[in-house]
């Protein structure tokens, strides 16, 4: 080694090698003092800082000897080409370092596989709403320049005695090598991402190896629904099935409401309401995130590689929402941002949802949500809710209504935020908080006050709701979807600790129920009161990941959970008292507090049991294996594409982001090539149903080929799902146009002013579309020029 640092060819990487070392250290530790050793003991974050920094030199070693070859080979090319390549790769490892710890920075959670789950546009628009410009969050970025300063300064001379500058990147190599081999590989966010990843690469590998048992649909079993705990707690009307609103709160944690809570106070209408109704406390969400959301709660559905929303093709599986259209239930789903982000649509269009509300179809007289750079999820909780109350109008059917709210999520944008903000110390100090919760409080001021407002607007609506004559035979549900994310938690369960309460004007009595349950539970305890108490026509064997809520209130653990923590993190697993994480064994106990625990025979246990759940995961959702065919009901097909059809669309959209697709199909239907442009459209939309210019150019081209019924089709469906999208608008008044309906032209010009009253240049462009009308329907049609003439002097 001290030969290879006297290596003229060799001194700049080892030079290049020590720098990198000092800055990676450098923001290493600094990211960790400032974020997360806030509460730590000094000695204990002293001694990890320092075995950070010297695993950070094992790093900048390791690039060191990636390096050594191809820069050898480079230098005899020249000096500067082989200089470069070096300072390229240092850079690049630099960078991703630096904006890994940004992301803690502002998540307090370090990435890992989850951001293989995620698309271009949709890591875009997340990073949009976490965008943090405090000083604070970007002080380790002016490591950047620092970094290219010493190169320039350290090429110039030498520093130090030759010999000694590999020293330190030698120790370092050795840390990090013993650290590895000790099982903590992850000490940094560098690295912790690097493991990850090969990690969700080993275990995608691993979920599509055979499957060697006799039993091919390993989730089925023996329909267990006898344990009716919803319908002994309710005066249910036995001839009449009731009402269910279901509400999923954005990041409603356990730590901020219920008798335990860390921070409690912040959600005083659910605190109380949960005294009224049945609580389940010791409850969990499945993922840490909210994709997992929909099919835990509706279809007590396996994960999947990323989640089960985001598989390629969804198997064939047995859900709430097929179950209640089977029993006649009107179904309907409501929130305020884009239902296509974690394709919530797709799977919600499969299982033939009657009706859905998102940001596309609120119409006029709602206020969207505005953060400080622009960029909003939507629409506010309050505006949810007002809309909702709209819609949710009694029919001759029972309803199911599912309500996902928003707002407490970055960038924590809504209605009368500063009267929030100004009300969040007052709590805090009205309820003796210890000085360190107060200081987490007055840090995420935004977070506290964002659940002040969403527990009002809650309130608002279930006041307002009382006035429905469906209230008297309606069941309330109430959950979390998961944790807040950026408020820190004090250990890795925490965060799927979520509460459940169920309210009803039927309740016989409140009561508090302590034995684990988890959202895979919701849909089978439905299930069961439909089945016990109105003979709904339920299979003899079930596939789902849940039993029912527990009907335990003593603090009690008799079910296996998996637990994914974000897309491609399936890492997780409670089985009864037990928690393993991360192949570490933990004791659960009330209120879901967690305890090392170093039994090695029950952690030997719990990981043939993760393992077998994540080999049944891997093989149900990869081979359509969680329900045979003979199963399934109420699926709304998707759209297939034949094995021709597939190299056609690969031939013309590999490559394309969603826009470039859409433009190539444009191109291709300009040029009259209308069956590629077609195929290329269905694709577009089997991918994002909510790609509303795909179906408008559809609506043309059926136009064009004189197909008058499938283009009014796709343009009147347009309409319906965006109402305030101007172009569907003039696309239909162009088919009128082409094909004569006078009347129909009227009537959707009628449509369009109302729905977009403020926007004078489109209220003139659909005066100008209805003038061509105007001399054949004088000459046609009297009333109708008279109600023409109407539209156009507006």
């Amino acid at each position: 080694m001290k030969r290879l640092s006297f290596h003229p060819k060799f001194n700049f990487i080892i030079k290049l090698g020590v720098i990198l070392g000092v800055l990676l250290s450098l923001n290493d530790v600094l990211t960790n003092f400032i974020f997360k050793y806030k509460s730590e003991p000094i000695g204990g974050s002293i001694l990890e800082s320092i075995q950070v920094i010297f695993f950070d030199f094992g790093i900048a070693a390791l690039v060191v000897l990636v390096l050594l070859l191809p820069y050898f080979l480079l230098s005899k090319l020249h000096i500067y080409v082989a200089n470069g390549l070096a300072i390229i790769l240092a850079a690049i490892v630099l960078i991703a370092n630096l904006l890994l710890n940004k992301y803690y920075a502002t998540t307090n959670l370090s990435l890992g596989s989850d951001l293989y789950g995620y698309s271009l546009s949709d890591i875009q628009m997340i990073i949009n709403t976490s965008a943090d410009f405090s000083i604070k969050s970007n002080l380790s970025f002016l490591i950047l320049p620092l970094f290219f300063f010493l190169i320039y300064f350290f090429s110039k001379k030498e520093f130090g005695k030759s010999e000694y500058n590999i020293v330190p990147l030698f120790v370092g190599l050795c840390v990090f090598c013993g650290s590895v081999f000790m099982g903590n590989g992850s000490l940094t966010n560098l690295t912790y991402f690097i493991n990850e990843s090969i990690s969700y690469r080993s275990d995608t590998l691993t979920a599509k190896g055979e499957w060697v048992e006799d039993n091919k649909f390993p989730l089925l079993h023996k329909n267990s629904l006898e344990n009716d705990v919803l319908g002994d707690n309710l005066n249910l009307n036995l001839n009449v099935k009731p009402n269910i609103v279901l509400i999923v709160v954005e990041g409603l944690g356990s730590d901020f409401m219920g008798q335990n809570a860390q921070y409690g106070g912040f959600t005083p209408y659910l605190d109380s309401l949960s005294k009224q109704s049945l609580y389940w406390s010791n409850f969990l969400s499945n993922t840490g995130r909210s994709f997992g959301a929909l099919p835990s709660i509706l279809g007590s559905l396996p994960f999947g590689d990323k989640g089960f929303l985001d598989l390629e093709d969804l198997p064939d599986h047995m859900s709430l929402l097929s179950i209640l259209k089977n029993n006649n239930y009107q179904t309907s789903y409501f929130e305020g941002g884009d239902s296509d982000f974690d394709n919530k649509i797709r799977y919600l269009n499969r299982e033939g949802i009657d009706y859905m509300l998102d940001q596309n179809n609120f119409g006029p007289g709602y206020t969207k949500a505005q953060g400080e750079a622009g960029f909003s999820w939507g629409y506010p909780d309050s505006e949810i809710f007002r809309k909702t109350l709209t819609l949710m109008v009694p029919t001759e059917k029972p309803r199911f209504d599912m309500i996902m709210t928003i707002s407490n999520h970055e960038p924590f944008s809504f209605p009368d935020k500063e009267k929030y903000l100004g009300q969040t110390n007052k709590i805090a100090d009205g309820l003796n908080y210890s000085n360190s919760d107060k200081e987490t409080v007055s840090e995420y001021k935004e977070v506290f006050a964002s659940l002040i407002y969403t527990d009002r607007s809650i309130q608002s609506f279930m006041e307002a709701y009382k006035s429905n004559p469906n209230y008297a035979n309606t069941i309330f549900i109430i959950t979390g979807d998961h944790r807040l994310i950026p408020v820190p938690q004090k250990d890795a369960l925490t965060r799927y600790h979520v509460p459940l309460l169920v309210y009803s004007p039927m309740l016989k009595a409140p009561k508090e129920f302590k034995g684990i349950s988890s959202h895979f539970d919701v849909t089978p305890s439905l299930v069961s009161l439909l089945k016990k108490n109105y003979a709904a026509p339920i299979a003899e064997t079930l596939p789902w990941l849940g039993k029912g809520l527990s009907s335990s209130e003593t603090f009690e653990g008799d079910r296996q959970i998996p637990l994914m923590q974000y897309k491609g993190g399936f890492k997780d697993f409670v089985s009864g008292k037990s928690y393993l994480s991360n192949n570490e064994l933990y004791k659960v106990s009330d209120n879901l507090s967690i305890s090392a625990d170093g039994d090695k025979n029950q952690l030997s246990t719990l990981k043939e049991q993760y393992n077998r759940q994540k080999k049944i995961n891997g093989y149900v959702t990869h081979n359509n294996k969680i329900i045979p065919q003979n199963m399934v009901i109420n699926h709304v097909k998707e759209v297939k594409f034949t094995a021709e059809q597939k190299e056609i669309i690969d031939e013309n959209l590999k490559g394309m982001n969603p826009t470039e697709m859409f433009f190539k199909a444009r191109d291709l239907a300009h040029n009259k090539q209308y069956e590629v442009a077609h195929l290329l459209c269905d694709y577009i939309i089997s991918k994002n149903p909510n790609q509303f210019d795909a179906r408008i150019l559809k609506g043309r081209m059926y136009g064009w080929e004189k197909d008058k019924v499938n283009a009014e089709r796709e343009l009147t469906y347009v309409i319906e799902r965006s109402p305030l999208y101007e172009d569907a608008y003039s696309a239909i008044l162009d088919l009128y146009w082409w094909n004569d309906e006078y009347r129909k032209a009227v009537e959707i010009s009628k449509v369009a002013l109302k729905n977009v009253p403020n926007n004078k240049k489109f209220q003139q462009l659909v005066a100008t579309d209805m003038g061509r009308f105007k001399k054949y329907v004088i000459e046609k049609d009297t009333e109708v020029a008279e109600s023409e003439a109407l539209v156009v002097n507006k």
